[in-house]
């Protein structure tokens, strides 16, 4: 058991990588040039050359990601273009309504599935089973 535990664990390591790899290529894909979201359109040539320097665009691209991902891993996300707080700080306020979203989700399907299951289970094999079940039914025989 040991043994399977740590081969899917081998196997996410790969699957992560991938995804980062897709992630940080998305900024790049994405049309438009990320300084033009920092920088007015009159900016000079030399104020293009500090902020890429500051930002690390000046640098290779397999560079860049290797940055980016040791600061991913470690937790530094850094700042936001949009609002100029840590992205991190954004994450946790938009986490907190997904919680919500999801708790009460999760409260309102499993209620429904167990009125539903109940109803499937008390009226086997009539209408309202099959209405419940998706119309598919195993005979008490088979089981």
């Amino acid at each position: 058991m040991m043994a399977y535990v740590m081969r899917r664990v081998l196997y996410a390591i790969p699957i992560a990588l991938g995804v980062s790899i897709v992630c940080f290529a998305l900024v790049y894909l994405a049309p438009g040039d990320p300084l033009q979201t920092l920088l007015p359109e009159d900016a000079s040539a030399e104020t293009i050359e500090i902020v890429k320097k500051a930002y690390g665009l000046d640098r290779p691209l397999p560079m860049q990601y290797l940055i980016w991902l040791g600061r991913a891993i470690t937790g530094d996300l850094g700042m936001s273009i949009a609002t100029g707080r840590q992205v991190s700080d954004e994450i946790l306020k938009a986490l907190s309504n997904t919680i919500i979203l999801s708790v009460g989700a999760i409260v309102l399907s499993f209620s429904l599935a167990f009125g539903l299951g109940i109803i499937a289970g008390y009226l086997h094999g009539r209408w309202a089973d099959r209405l419940v079940t998706g119309g598919i039914h195993v005979r008490r025989d088979t089981l």
